[in-house]
Formats: structure tokens, sequence, C-alpha cells
């Protein structure tokens, strides 16, 4: 399913007295090793927050509500090496992020509207370089990417389930 687009404004001159706190920790925590000088594995975790936010592009002051905050978890290992006497260089890494209430535009009649869902990407990458001589470097790359909301139930306003559909733009 594609959502499309429209180019709108929607200006609302009374929006109802109410205000939010949102505290969140974030941060990242990194391991690595070095099994050798040219060959090193590493493990990261990190989280990411972004504050929830007024939903202005209600479609009225009565249903205008506050959009969660955004939570994320990214997670990724893998290993950077140079092998053959530094001729060829191999790096791998896989990862996976998960969203909780991931906020989300979707257009409707015009109007902007945010919505929160719940997402998860996943994804492997490999790097290859080779020079097998000085004149001659070899490029090579490969990238696996699967990204899919888990949780995304009223995705539009006519109650739409965009659960397990692919991200836009992923």
């Amino acid at each position: 399913r594609r959502i499309a687009a429209a180019a709108s404004v929607l200006v609302t001159s009374r929006l109802p007295n109410e205000k939010k706190t949102w505290r969140n920790f974030s941060g990242r925590g990194v391991i690595s090793y070095k099994f050798t000088p040219d060959v090193m594995a590493y493990a990261s975790f990190n989280r990411g927050f972004k504050a929830g936010e007024f939903n202005t592009g209600a479609s009225s002051v009565d249903t205008a509500i506050f959009v969660k905050p955004e939570l994320l978890d990214a997670y990724e290992v893998g290993f950077k090496s140079h092998l053959f006497n530094r001729k060829l260089r191999l790096n791998v890494s896989a990862f996976l992020y998960e969203y909780k209430d991931k906020q989300e535009t979707f257009f409707q009649g015009g109007v902007a509207t945010l919505s929160n869902a719940d997402a998860r990407i996943k994804g492997l990458e490999v790097d290859l370089t080779a020079r097998p001589v000085p004149q001659l470097t070899i490029n090579a790359g490969y990238s696996y990417l699967d990204a899919k909301y888990t949780d995304f139930r009223n995705c539009l306003a006519d109650g739409s389930d965009c659960t397990g559909l692919r991200l836009p733009m992923a």
C-alpha cells in the first residue's frame, strides 16, 4: 500500500491549553575486541528518543491529541578486517532497530496527521575491497534490509491496518 502525499497547510488557531513533559535516558554503549592488529569485532547498543508532540493535523481541536514519544533501541554486531597482508579488506555488520511508538505522518484529505507505530528494521551489510596489485582495486558490497511495521493499526483515518507492511522509503 502506498500512501500519497498532498500539499496543504492547516492552521489551528485554538489549541487546547495543555502541555506535556517527557523524560528519557538515552545513550550508546560499544564493546570491541582486537583479535589481531588487523581483525576487530564489535557490538553496540544505542537508545534514541524523540519527544512526543501535539498532533496539529487533527480534524478538530476536540480530536487533537498528543502523539507519544518515539523510542529506538538499535543493536549492531560486526567485524572489520584487513587480510592477506592488507590486500583484502572485509567488513561485515548486522543490525536490528526496534522502534516503539515511531512517529509517522500520513496524509488524508490534504491534511498531515501524526500517528504512532511500532516497527522493526533489520539488515546486513558486507563491504569488500581487494587490491591484488597496486594498480588494481576491486570493490564489492552487499546490503540486505527488512523494514516492517510490527504494530500500526489505524494508520489512516479510515481505520486501515498497516501492520506487516514495509516502511516507506526503506
